[in-house]
């Protein structure tokens, strides 16, 4: 019932990136709970690959709407997925600063 309303809140809130980075959030923690494997379901999000793709999907729209949140963003994402792929993917495409600020901030942590 949670993904659903937080799926409602997207729809009438997407340009809202404040909003977007709560439910991201949201995402963090829930794909951590999500099984590995396939998803044979779509839409739905029913392993942790998508629900991975769903946090860094809201990430990108919230960065782009409004790049305050960026490293608030980065710092969760790397908590539970010490991965510079995944964190990297939270990056709007074609964003190189935001991408630089970021790789920065990975540097000591690789």
């Amino acid at each position: 019932m949670a993904d659903a309303a937080f799926e409602r809140a997207i729809h009438f809130r997407r340009h809202d990136a404040y909003k977007l980075y709560n439910i991201g959030r949201y995402w963090v923690w829930r794909a951590t709970t999500l099984p590995a494997g396939s998803n044979l379901e779509p839409p739905s999000v029913s392993c942790k690959k998508d629900g991975i793709d769903k946090f860094q999907g809201l990430f990108r729209r919230s960065l782009e709407i409004d790049r305050r949140y960026w490293k608030k963003a980065i710092e969760m994402v790397w908590k539970d997925y010490p991965d510079e792929r995944i964190v990297m993917g939270i990056i709007p495409e074609g964003d190189k600063d935001l991408g630089g600020r970021v790789k920065k901030w990975l540097g000591p942590r690789k």
